[in-house]
């Protein structure tokens, strides 16, 4: 179970390169003091782009993605990524696996990966949940 603190949610700025509120690779780094030990997760990561954008900062990196196209791209570009369902029993396997995550992107409205994410997100870790308006940032 996640448990929010009293802090209000930071949100992103826009992202110049795609105009969206999304934070660049570098921004999510430097926001979170990454390191080569911590390890980030997106839910719904694509062909990688991101995760791959992060990885040359050196945080470890895991995706989700449920389109097979997308997850052999990704994999193609050298960025782990599993096409199975992201579930709590995923989740599990996930934080025996790797650790737990310090970083965890999930997509909008998909409140059912809310549980798996508690599982393998750090005690000290952040929930960041993509909605139409913006990137919304919570301290777990």
């Amino acid at each position: 179970m996640l448990n929010f603190n009293d802090a209000p949610p930071r949100e992103f700025p826009m992202n110049p390169q795609s105009h969206k509120p999304f934070p660049t690779a570098a921004e999510l780094v430097k926001r979170y003091h990454l390191s080569p030990s911590d390890l980030v997760i997106e839910v719904g990561s694509g062909d990688g782009a991101f995760l791959r954008s992060v990885a040359e900062y050196g945080p470890r990196t895991l995706g989700f993605e449920s389109d097979s196209r997308l997850t052999a791209r990704a994999i193609r570009a050298g960025v782990d990524t599993c096409s199975s369902p992201f579930t709590p029993a995923l989740a599990e396997f996930v934080r025996s696996r790797y650790g737990t995550a310090r970083v965890m992107v999930l997509p909008t409205h998909q409140a059912e990966h809310y549980e798996a994410a508690g599982l393998c997100l750090a005690c000290d870790g952040v929930l960041l949940v993509r909605s139409h308006a913006s990137l919304v940032a919570r301290a777990a």
